[in-house]
């Protein structure tokens, strides 16, 4: 066999892994009981995080104030990262919020500053343009009657999801909660996620904290944990591509703090999910170029020949498929994410809107 086959076979293998085999992997992993209790009402920080919101500011404030939480154990704190607009004025026609003015920094520093006040139990982090359901707290904080949960990850839903990405979004749901049962979650929906205040750790603000943060709470014993009941609405972005770039490539840059878990020899560690789940999934429009390219190489075999027509038909399904069209989009922002990241380009400030 050639260099060049086995090259394919390996290229073909890790692609059908990842998108296949793991999952299956992780549906025969022993799953651990995490215990709830329905009756649990901690004090809470919920925290908000806003630029230039002065457009959903009032509705999110009212949402807020309208969950199915004892407002006497609630605390809604407002940091505002450098808005410009009337986000803060607007924030501060309601009493009941404490609102933080800050300078441009970041969402991490912003949340980094607002933790400095917080008085709840459990923290709550959540952006200017989430609506939370009802009864979405009591939903999250159930989950920490058990001791060893120290972060929870709320159910974020797009209002206009195109078919594409409906699609994507349930086969995420479905990974994050195969991988709740056993308290190994890879990061939280930035929009809806709990950590107990004793397991919150400042980051620097570089890093791309709903997705570092519940990462450093596993490696320093917590189990962290999906809770599909919790409920959060947002618009869908304005551009779905700058949007998964601008993440994947904070997120890429972000793993110099988590070089401990590349470990795959270190105990307590997430090789495998973060290997599986994550880096061979950002690195997947390399390997399906490859894949292309070793299969162009080898079109004489005739069942090469047979592949790279499948291959070809897939592609030209961009066209007529908004499913195809979607990994496309999606495989297309990893691609110029990892350039980005080579170039060592860096984004710290973010724009809920893209």
């Amino acid at each position: 066999m050639q260099i060049i086959e086995i090259a394919f076979f390996i290229l073909l293998g890790l692609i059908v892994y990842t998108y296949i085999g793991y999952p299956i992997l992780l549906l025969v992993t022993r799953q651990i009981d995490f215990s709830k209790n329905k009756n649990l009402e901690p004090t809470v920080s919920l925290i908000i995080t806003a630029h230039n919101e002065e457009e959903i500011i009032k509705t999110k404030l009212e949402n807020s104030l309208a969950l199915n939480h004892p407002l006497e154990k609630l605390q809604i704190i407002i940091a505002s990262d450098g808005s410009t607009d009337g986000t803060v004025m607007l924030a501060e026609e309601h009493h009941e919020v404490e609102v933080l003015d800050l300078s441009r920094m970041g969402k991490t520093a912003a949340q980094n500053e607002a933790v400095q006040i917080a008085s709840g139990e459990i923290l709550v982090f959540s952006d200017a343009n989430t609506l939370y359901s009802h009864d979405a707290l009591k939903k999250l904080v159930v989950n920490f009657a058990d001791n060893r949960v120290m972060c929870v990850c709320g159910e974020l839903k797009y209002n206009e999801n195109g078919h594409g990405e409906n699609l994507y979004w349930r086969y995420e749901v479905m990974l994050k909660k195969m991988e709740s049962r056993r308290g190994q979650l890879l990061g939280a929906n930035g929009g809806i996620y709990a950590i107990r205040r004793e397991a919150y750790l400042p980051l620097p603000q570089d890093a791309i904290s709903d997705f570092v943060e519940p990462l450093m709470i596993y490696l320093r014993g917590g189990k962290v944990v999906y809770e599909g009941s919790a409920v959060a609405w947002e618009s869908e972005p304005v551009s779905i591509f700058r949007r998964k770039r601008r993440i994947i490539l904070r997120t890429l840059y972000s793993l110099k703090y988590l070089t401990s878990l590349l470990n795959p020899f270190k105990k307590n560690n997430l090789f495998i999910p973060l290997i599986s789940h994550k880096i061979i999934r950002w690195f997947m429009p390399y390997l399906l170029i490859l894949l292309f390219l070793s299969n162009v190489y080898l079109v004489d075999i005739f069942y090469f020949r047979i592949i790279l027509l499948l291959q070809v038909l897939f592609y030209s399904l961009t066209m007529v498929s908004s499913i195809v069209r979607y990994y496309f989009l999606v495989n297309l922002a990893s691609f110029m994410a990892i350039m980005d990241w080579l170039r060592g380009k860096k984004i710290v400030t973010w724009d809920i809107r893209t």
